[in-house]
This record gives C-alpha cells, sequence and structure tokens, in this order.
C-alpha cells in the first residue's frame, strides 16, 4: 500500500508540474507589436511617458482636458495599439495606455482609478479596450458611471447589464471578426440603453492593433491602417459630440 501510495503522489505532483507548467507558458507567452508599431509615435508632437503600470501618449505642448484610458487585449503587448492610439493623440486626447500583468486586463482591472488619481486635471474620462481589455473597462465603468463620459469597445462587449445606467457606449467591430462571440454581442447590444454601432466592412479582430494575424481570427480585406483610419474618426466623433 505504501509503494502505491508513494507513486500515486509521484504522479500528482508531475501532473502538478505539467498543468503548472502549461499555465506558466500561456501566461508567459503574448502577441508582439510589429516593428512598425514600436516606431509609429515618432511624430514630433507625441510625448510618451513610461509610468509602472501605464504609457500616458500626450501633445508635447499639453495634457488636454479629455483623456482616454485603454485597456489592451488579451495576450497582446500593450505598445501593438501605438499605431491606433497615436492617432488620437494628434487630435488632442490625452491617451493612458494599461501596462497589465501577463497582459491580461483581469489582473489589474481597477487601474483606471490609479491613472484618473495621478491625473486629476483631466475633466473628462473615457475608458475603453480591446477584446477582452473592453471587457474589462466596460465593467469599470458599470461600477462607476459617475466618473466616465463614455465608453469605447472594439471588438468587445460587456457582461453587465446596461440597461441600468445610461451611459454612452460606443461599439466598433469587423464583419469578419471570428473571434467576437456574436451571440454574446448580441445580448449585451440588445440591452443596452445607450449604444452607438459601427461596423467596418472587411475588419477583423486583430487590425485594431498592429500585432499581425491572431489565431482563430477571420481574414480581413482591408488594410490594418485602413481598419484603425475608420476606428480613429469614430472615437474622435464620439469623443467629441
Amino acid at each position: 500500500m505504501k509503494m502505491k501510495t508513494k507513486k500515486l503522489l509521484r504522479l500528482l505532483f508531475l501532473l502538478l508540474l505539467l498543468i503548472l507548467g502549461g499555465l506558466f507558458y500561456y501566461l508567459s507567452s503574448s502577441y508582439e507589436p510589429s516593428s512598425a508599431a514600436l516606431n509609429s509615435p515618432t511624430d514630433a508632437s507625441i510625448q510618451l511617458v513610461e509610468e509602472d503600470d501605464y504609457i500616458l501618449l500626450s501633445s508635447t505642448m499639453e495634457q488636454t482636458n479629455r483623456g482616454f484610458i485603454f485597456y489592451q487585449g488579451g495576450k497582446v503587448e500593450e505598445k501593438a495599439y501605438y499605431p491606433l492610439l497615436s492617432r488620437l493623440v494628434e487630435e488632442d486626447i490625452t491617451v493612458f495606455l494599461s501596462k497589465m500583468p501577463f497582459n491580461l486586463a483581469v489582473f489589474n482591472a481597477d487601474l483606471a482609478e490609479e491613472i484618473m488619481t495621478d491625473h486629476p486635471n483631466i475633466t473628462e474620462w473615457f475608458i475603453g479596450g480591446h477584446s477582452l481589455g473592453g471587457a474589462m473597462a466596460s465593467s469599470v465603468a458599470y461600477d462607476r458611471p459617475h466618473l466616465f463620459e463614455g465608453v469605447i469597445l472594439l471588438g468587445a462587449y460587456s457582461t453587465k447589464d446596461f440597461s441600468t445606467i445610461d451611459l454612452p457606449v460606443l461599439s466598433i467591430y469587423g464583419n469578419r471578426d471570428l473571434i467576437l462571440n456574436k451571440d454574446n454581442y448580441t445580448s449585451f447590444a440588445d440591452e443596452s440603453n445607450n449604444l452607438r454601432q459601427l461596423i467596418i466592412d472587411g475588419g477583423n479582430h486583430a487590425q485594431f492593433g498592429d500585432y499581425g494575424p491572431q489565431k482563430g481570427d477571420g481574414v480581413a480585406t482591408i488594410s490594418g491602417e485602413e481598419q484603425q483610419r475608420i476606428t480613429t474618426v469614430e472615437i474622435l466623433d464620439f469623443i467629441t459630440d
């Protein structure tokens, strides 16, 4: 009996090691930004300031009174969103790009509160994100709707019931997005009081960032640059409306 017990314990220990090893591999692997994405905030009018948990992108002249907190998609390195967000900064939006543990917003969903505390000069706050980041950002806004002017979701939906609040929501996704759960998205959209939607013809899930193809996604029929251009035009219209 003792020998059988020892063998069982060894097997359980090995199984635990395999599980932990697989978990570590999953958490440590992410979609990396392209070299073009890393070099995109090169405009002399854009200033980058890296804090421990976020990156501030602003005009070198001054921080504007409008701030946009952006949570990256799950397992996507935050700098993959430089091309998209730099376009907003050029239009006088101060952007705060999250740096999440393991690139998963679930591990620091309340980061927005830290950012807002650090920058009391900003009077109008918007929050949003891509995919999982959008879901987590919407949860923050749902719990504290009085702190935000609106929510911006890219290839994302909220698991919260937005029929109970009247916070404006902008939702953008591509019609070739095969990662977004359309049934869950439709349920969210049907229950939202103040939802504005844009479906980008030819856009997919991954091209809101610049990190290459994403497993399981559809093939886009427009360029990433065009998808991001359409997205930023819509975001700017939403923020300045």
